[in-house]
């Protein structure tokens, strides 16, 4: 019986997880500090570690708040790679919100 109670609890606890949001932002910066050299991210050949990640999304996102994107809508007009990845979390981090923006159009449609 004991088994099953254990069980049980184990269900429930997974789904009371499962329904619970994750907030990004928190986990790659928990991630970052436990275990810094780990990849992050891979696109092709390239490489990310987490330490790097939040390095680099934090120095944009300082960036964008000194321009003034707290609140706006920030477009990115690019490849998705890296810099994109990178770029996305820096405008959750400035408290924008990203406008994703199709590099295949004509840069006059997308101003």
């Amino acid at each position: 019986m004991a088994g099953r109670l254990t069980t049980e609890n184990q269900s429930a606890k997974k789904q009371s997880m499962e329904s619970q949001p994750v907030d990004a932002i928190t986990t790659i910066n928990r991630l970052a500090g436990s275990d810094p050299e780990k990849v992050a991210l891979r696109h092709g050949v390239d490489e990310l570690t987490y330490e790097a990640l939040r390095s680099r999304s934090d120095a944009l996102a300082s960036t964008l708040r000194e321009q003034g994107a707290r609140g706006a809508v920030v477009g990115y007009w690019g490849e998705r790679d890296l810099d994109w990845a990178t770029a996305v979390i820096a405008m959750l981090k400035a408290g924008s919100t990203y406008l994703p923006l199709d590099p295949s159009l004509p840069a006059c449609r997308t101003s």
